[in-house]
C-alpha cells in the first residue's frame, strides 16, 4: 500500500509538473501553496488519526483508493480546461508578433522555435545540474534530515512524543507552506545566499541537538529551515517557468529539477536516521525523546 502511494504520488506530481510547464509563472503559485499545505497535512494527520480519531495508521493508508479517483477526476476534467484557456490566450500573445518574427526570421536573427535536439538538451541538463538541480537537492536534504533527527531533541513541555513530533512538523512545514506560497512578494533570484543561511541554521540545528539549549529555540529553527528551504524550492521552479522559452525545454528542466528534490529526501532522510542514531548511541540523556520514549 506505502509502494501504491508512493507512485501515484510521483506519477500526479509529474502530470502536475507538466501542466505548469505550459500554464505559465501563475501555475508556481498555486504549486507552491498545494505543495506547502500537503507537507503540512502530513505532519499533523498521523497524531489526529492515532490520537483524536483513534485509528491505526496502517488502516488509514486505504485512504489512497479515494484520493486516486480524486486525482484521475482533477487530471481529466478539471487541469485541461484550464490549460486550453491558457494556451488560447498564449496564442492570441503569439499572434500579435508574427510579423516581428517573420522579420528576424528574414535576417537570419530569429531563434528556432522547434524542441531542442538531444545533443542541445545534454547541454541544458548539465547546466541545469549545477545551477537548479544541487541547490534543490541540497535544500531537501537538510530539510528532511532536521525532520527525521526529531527524536534527539528534548520536549519537557509536552506529554508525549507524537504530540512533540506533530509540532515539530508543523513549526518546519509552516514555515515550507510560508514561503511557498511567497513567490508575488519575495520572487528571489540567487539561491546561494538562501543557502548559506540554511547551512548556517542547519548549524544551529546540530548544535542544539547536542546540547539541548532549547525546546523553543528548536522549533524557532525548524521554522526558519521550512522558510528557507521553501524560498530555494519555489524560486527555482519560477525561474525555470519563465526563462525557458521552449515549452518542451520547460517540461524536461521541471522533470530534472524535481528529481534533485526527490533525490534530496531520500538523503536527507537516510542521513537524519544516521545522526539520531549516532547522537542517541554516544550522548546519553533522559531528557531526548530517544532515551525516554519507546
Amino acid at each position: 500500500m506505502s509502494v501504491f502511494a508512493s507512485v501515484s504520488a510521483a506519477v500526479t506530481e509529474v502530470s502536475c509538473l507538466g501542466m505548469i510547464g505550459h500554464s505559465g509563472p501563475q501555475a508556481v503559485v498555486g504549486w507552491g501553496f498545494g505543495t506547502g499545505a500537503g507537507m503540512l497535512c502530513n505532519a499533523v494527520w498521523p497524531y489526529v488519526l492515532t490520537h483524536r480519531v483513534g485509528r491505526l495508521l496502517r488502516s488509514a493508508t486505504g485512504g489512497i483508493y479515494h484520493l486516486l479517483a480524486v486525482f484521475l477526476l482533477a487530471h481529466f476534467l478539471v487541469l485541461p480546461q484550464r490549460l486550453t484557456k491558457t494556451e488560447l490566450l498564449h496564442r492570441q500573445e503569439r499572434g500579435r508578433g508574427d510579423e516581428e518574427r517573420r522579420a528576424f526570421i528574414e535576417c537570419g536573427r530569429a531563434r528556432s522555435t522547434s524542441p531542442r535536439s538531444g545533443r542541445a538538451k545534454f547541454e541544458v541538463l548539465r547546466g541545469l545540474i549545477r545551477s537548479e538541480l544541487l541547490p534543490m537537492f541540497v535544500a531537501s536534504a537538510l530539510l528532511f534530515l532536521q525532520q527525521r533527527a526529531v527524536r534527539t531533541l528534548d520536549g519537557p513541555f509536552f506529554a508525549t512524543f507524537s504530540r512533540f513530533a506533530a509540532t515539530h512538523g508543523v513549526s518546519l512545514h509552516l514555515g515550507t507552506l510560508v514561503s511557498r506560497s511567497s513567490i508575488r512578494f519575495y520572487p528571489g533570484r540567487n539561491s546561494n545566499l538562501v543557502l548559506a543561511a540554511l547551512g548556517a541554521v542547519t548549524t544551529l540545528v546540530f548544535v542544539n541537538a547536542v546540547l539541548l539549549v532549547s525546546t523553543h529555540f528548536a522549533l524557532l529553527l525548524s521554522f526558519t529551515t521550512g522558510v528557507l528551504s521553501g524560498l530555494v524550492y519555489i524560486n527555482i521552479l519560477a525561474r525555470i517557468v519563465q526563462e525557458v522559452r521552449h515549452e518542451s525545454d520547460g517540461e524536461f528542466s521541471l522533470g530534472v529539477v524535481t528529481a534533485g528534490d526527490a533525490r534530496g529526501v531520500l538523503v536527507g532522510g537516510v542521513q537524519g536516521a544516521w545522526l539520531e542514531t549516532l547522537i542517541c548511541g554516544h550522548l546519553l540523556s533522559t531528557r531526548r525523546w530517544c532515551h525516554r520514549s519507546r
